[in-house]
């Protein structure tokens, strides 16, 4: 039987009630065939998301005892992110198995890797017997975030009797360049400023990572106790981390008369280089405004007309009350603008492209969020059956955010349920998944997993409902509009006017968005969507891209996109995007298996 014939077959087969005829399927098959399909079956396994029952679930339960017990061993050593999920997945769907082999499986793998964590989701759900083999693995394992992420989960069931066990955790990490950030940040957490001696010492060793969000994290965390890291970063060459306490007094909010936060920004705006100054002229005009307008002289004088501009364009978009906040045009206010400043002629072509979208502007919780709001970071809330969504290495991603039904109504009546959304933030992969709450269902606050590192602060949303430009400058999209109009430059920056008057502003950046074309620094995700799940996507460096390639971007639209956001703590090394793609197809078919997750950094 020809593999893909296979294949074919099964997915034919394999629905949500299949898995007894899964099992007559395979019985049913000769040897040669029967082994042939299982390896085909398999193969897909770590590629398939096992956060519902799909045809891959049907096929597991299948399985006799002996059969799930082997392969989840097998795999320990080859696909470890396989194992956790398969373990995951049985735990939702039958736990009456798990509870039969689960202690089979606790203890192994315990390597130099140690990327598996079975034993973090089984203690989560209650199996304690895993416990020991959990603390073993937090001591043991090299990779440092792991080490932390494991760690975590134990210091959080019991804060006095893993105390010892946290501190070594997070001082191993230090002692490895690309993990000591994660542990210096995690210290912090554990010891507050009894930290910062053991945490300069390290910044004073060179670091391979970047220091930078180190000291924000230490200015975020410990405020005004945070001055010896302040007065050490002052006296470094390194102005990375100069920059990141800057950073930090910004999102502590740290009274603007304090005299060491005055120093570090005078300290920024005199040695960096002008690279730098654009994101200093931000950060300073979220924090203190009239600190910012004393340097106009430093700023208009600059040879770079890109630092003057934006220091123009800071101090004009600095309101009285909130420096950092504008909401995005009105349908009524688009209509206006699109009608006082396209020429006629145009007009049409812009209308044709200007979408319904939803801007998202946050702002911390200051009380819990009801579920049947959108909110920012924070836990999900979930029904009982959910599972937490792992990348293929076993850690799980970082909740992102949530749309409520009663938002997405506004812009799809006919859409029941919520949007959860799930990425890899802490190692800023493009990776994630999107999961589909339906509606009336109980839920309740999410357990944390054990191998989440990476939160994000709980932010409230307020919803506009606005319209969605193209980047007409980006060659993914450029082909919408006429050749003629793109050569115009007055009606390009009238275009680029309105299109930015449509997205509104939340602390210096475009608002998140819904519904509408993605953000993005570096490159247009759509892009990357289309090579990766069309027949076109065979393009090489060498070739010229094809007109119906980039034709075909247009069926991607965002589902959520936004820019780094200091209030949820939702950052991307210096700054960058994060978005979810999916095609009009799969929406219409509910069908969120194909998400393209895409974070795009500088």
């Amino acid at each position: 039987m020809d593999k893909n014939a296979i294949l074919r077959r099964f997915c034919d087969l394999a629905k949500i009630d299949s898995a007894q005829r899964i099992a007559e399927w395979l019985a049913s098959l000769c040897p040669n065939e029967l082994k042939e399909a299982k390896e085909q079956i398999e193969y897909y396994l770590p590629r398939e998301s096992l956060a519902g029952l799909n045809e891959i679930g049907a096929y597991i339960l299948s399985l006799p005892d002996d059969e799930i017990n082997h392969l989840v061993l097998a795999k320990l050593t080859d696909g470890p992110g396989l194992s956790c999920n398969l373990v995951s997945f049985l735990i939702k769907y039958d736990p009456a198995r798990v509870e039969r082999l689960y202690r089979n499986w606790v203890g192994q793998s315990i390597d130099i890797k140690g990327y598996c964590h079975i034993e973090s989701d089984l203690v989560a759900h209650g199996y304690l017997d895993a416990l020991p083999a959990l603390e073993m693995k937090a001591s043991k394992v090299s990779n440092g975030n792991v080490a932390i992420a494991l760690a975590k989960q134990l210091y959080q069931r019991d804060p006095h009797k893993y105390q010892k066990l946290a501190i070594k955790v997070a001082s191993k990490a230090m002692k490895d360049s690309w993990h000591a950030p994660s542990g210096c940040e995690w210290l912090i957490d554990l010891q507050g400023e009894a930290a910062l001696p053991t945490v300069i010492a390290r910044l004073r060793k060179p670091v391979d990572c970047s220091v930078m969000g180190v000291a924000r994290h230490a200015v975020t965390s410990l405020g005004l106790k945070a001055e010896p890291l302040m007065e050490f970063a002052l006296k470094e060459d390194d102005n990375s981390l100069v920059l990141g306490v800057a950073q930090g007094i910004v999102q502590a909010q740290l009274p603007t008369e304090y005299p060491v936060a005055n120093k570090v920004f005078e300290h920024l705006i005199e040695n960096s280089q002008d690279a730098w100054l654009m994101n200093i002229m931000e950060q300073l005009g979220r924090w203190n405004p009239s600190l910012l307008l004393s340097h106009s002289k430093r700023f208009l004088s600059s040879p770079d007309a890109n630092i003057r501009t934006f220091f123009q364009n800071a101090v004009k978009g600095l309101p009285k009350e909130s420096s950092t906040v504008a909401p995005p045009d009105s349908d009524s206010e688009f209509q206006q603008r699109l009608i006082d400043t396209i020429p006629l002629n145009y007009q049409a072509f812009v209308k044709a492209e200007a979408t319904p979208c939803l801007c998202l502007q946050t702002t911390k919780a200051t009380a819990p969020i009801p579920r049947t709001h959108s909110k920012m970071g924070g836990l999900p809330d979930v029904p009982d059956d959910f599972v937490w969504p792992f990348d293929e290495s076993g850690l799980a991603f970082t909740f992102v955010a949530r749309l409520a039904e009663s938002d997405i109504q506004r812009i799809d009546p006919a859409f029941h349920g919520s949007l959860l959304f799930f990425a890899d933030i802490d190692h800023c992969r493009s990776s994630g998944a999107v999961i589909h709450l339906p509606p009336s269902v109980e839920l309740k606050p999410a357990s944390v997993p054990g191998t989440l590192y990476r939160d994000l602060a709980e932010c409230q949303m307020e919803i506009f409902v606005s319209r969605s430009l193209p980047d007409h400058t980006d060659a993914c999209d450029a082909w919408r509009f006429p050749t003629k109009m793109l050569s115009d430059a007055q009606v390009m920056q009238s275009l680029k006017n309105l299109r930015c008057a449509s997205l509104g502003m939340d602390e210096q950046y475009p608002m998140a968005t819904s519904f509408g074309h993605p953000h993005f620094c570096q490159g247009n995700p759509k892009f990357s969507a289309e090579q990766r799940f069309t027949q076109l996507g065979s393009i090489t460096c060498m070739e010229e891209v094809r007109p119906e390639f980039y034709r075909n971007t247009k069926r991607w639209f965002s589902l959520f996109s936004s820019w780094t956001n200091d209030k949820a703590r939702l950052t991307f090394y210096d700054t960058g995007t994060i978005c979810f793609l999916i095609t009009e197809n799969e929406y219409r078919l509910r069908d969120f298996s194909k998400v393209e997750v895409n974070i795009d950094f500088l």
